[in-house]
């Protein structure tokens, strides 16, 4: 099945198009088409499905894909234990926006971590 084994050993093919469809999912995040954190959802699951997340001697296969999902899953993670969820998954999707505008503008992450 072509899942697994973009998830398991990803292709350059691979890993493009799952940026691609992280791209398509940001611009709807950028343009406030749809609900930010389930639109993140997409883009965490169009790296899990396409390689993002599938390492070789020790190193992502597919490192921007990687680094998108990841922080993506990250972000819409959280307000799930948060004590005020409402507060949190409005926090959430301001971050979500910010980082899907610095990702479209070919930014690793839209925050400071450092």
């Amino acid at each position: 099945m072509d899942d697994d084994r973009a998830v398991d050993d990803p292709t350059p093919e691979d890993c493009e198009r799952g940026l691609a469809k992280a791209r398509e999912i940001a611009g709807k995040i950028v343009r406030g088409e749809g609900d930010p954190l389930k639109l993140a959802d997409g883009i965490y699951w169009a790296g899990y499905l396409n390689g993002g997340f599938a390492y070789r001697d020790g190193e992502p296969v597919c490192p921007q894909l990687n680094e998108i999902a990841g922080e993506m899953v990250q972000l819409t993670a959280w307000p799930h234990v948060a004590p005020d969820r409402v507060e949190a998954e409005r926090e959430a999707a301001a971050e979500i926006r910010e980082v899907a505008a610095a990702f479209l503008k070919g930014h690793a992450s839209g925050r400071d971590n450092g």
